[in-house]
């Protein structure tokens, strides 16, 4: 489009601030700092005996969930497929895609094939006590998927050998639990391997069943992610050793110190949940003799005691087997024990 006749010097000369209508983040320039000894994978690849494995062994997904969504509706939160984590497709679903929005994997293998850094969405950084992070160069909707994770998929023996022979000497893992007890091996795998951690993440590293097949991605949390934002998830890591454990650097408020399981509930010593029970127990005989009225051994003076004699006035008519203090008291224990046993329950052992 020209410049404005007689006013286009003017217009260059003169200058004003400006913001965007939104945020974009330049990607990072050639001749960054790359990371060594790693081999790219968009998809996963079966190694060794993991394929025969694979065939051999029965699947709990191998029944195909079917999508019971409407075109009229769509497919939506409610959708069968999504709330069991398989993906839709033509097979199982018969909305069809223009009014489905559960193909998360289907939509990032279009995105990536059309290509482009801001189609990708995510770059590898150096960051500055982490080693290499990867951080958004576009903005992310909640729950929406960013990348997938892929590697060499094998054993769980072939991974002992691996960490006995291969990596003995590394200080990095890239090792995470898949299916059917194998593992996934993204020391040559996708980008996704050098997302860091963080106690308290903004993704979700989630396995789906797409086209009767696990695969693992990598979702943005409850609040989306912003341009710019590095992406870290919970590891919820197990350490193969004590010699394996790693401090963690996230730097959050509620950081755990180490890369390790998230803690669990701390579990009640067995003296202190004996007591409880004990007092449960005290309280609901004490409860049940107030009831039946005899605790009060005050002769039926005052209220308490005139409505406990007109309950006892109450009884089954002729004929019937009037109830002694013996049966009384062996129901309360047994709603005392009740009561005992609801507050068990309730105790963290």
């Amino acid at each position: 489009m020209p410049l404005p006749i007689y006013t286009g010097l003017r217009t260059l000369i003169a200058g004003r601030d400006f913001k965007l209508p939104y945020r974009v983040c330049n990607p990072l320039p050639p001749g960054q700092p790359k990371p060594d000894e790693w081999k790219k994978m968009t998809k996963n690849r079966f190694i060794g005996d993991s394929k025969d494995y694979w065939r051999k062994t029965p699947h709990l997904h191998d029944y195909q969930s079917k999508c019971v969504c409407t075109p009229d509706d769509g497919c939506g939160e409610s959708c069968q497929n999504r709330i069991m984590l398989y993906e839709c497709d033509t097979t199982n679903c018969n909305v069809g895609k223009d009014l489905c929005t559960n193909r998360a994997f289907a939509d990032l293998t279009a995105r990536r094939a059309k290509g482009g850094k801001y189609r990708v969405g995510v770059e590898v950084i150096k960051t500055s006590d982490r080693g290499y992070g990867v951080r958004s160069n576009r903005c992310f909707q909640p729950n929406q998927i960013i990348m997938e994770y892929a590697g060499e998929i094998i054993t769980e023996e072939e991974c002992e050998r691996r960490m006995n022979e291969v990596y003995r000497d590394n200080e990095c893992y890239y090792l995470m639990s898949f299916d059917q007890n194998m593992i996934i091996d993204a020391t040559t795998g996708s980008i996704a391997r050098f997302v860091n951690h963080s106690c308290n993440p903004n993704c979700r590293m989630i396995k789906w069943i797409v086209s009767g097949q696990p695969r693992m991605a990598l979702f943005a949390g409850d609040k989306p992610i912003m341009t710019g934002d590095e992406l870290t998830y919970d590891y919820n890591f197990d350490p193969f050793s004590a010699k394996n454990v790693q401090a963690c650097l996230c730097g959050e408020a509620n950081c755990r110190g180490v890369l390790g399981p998230k803690p669990r509930e701390v579990k009640a010593p067995k003296a202190d949940l004996k007591a409880a029970v004990k007092a449960g127990l005290k309280a609901g005989k004490r409860k049940l003799k107030e009831l039946i009225g005899g605790g009060g051994g005050d002769g039926g003076g005052g209220d308490e005691g005139g409505s406990a004699a007109k309950k006892r006035k109450c009884l089954p008519a002729t004929g019937a087997a009037k109830p002694s203090s013996s049966s009384l008291s062996s129901a309360g224990l047994k709603a005392a024990k009740g009561a005992a046993l609801a507050l068990k329950k309730t105790v963290v052992w």
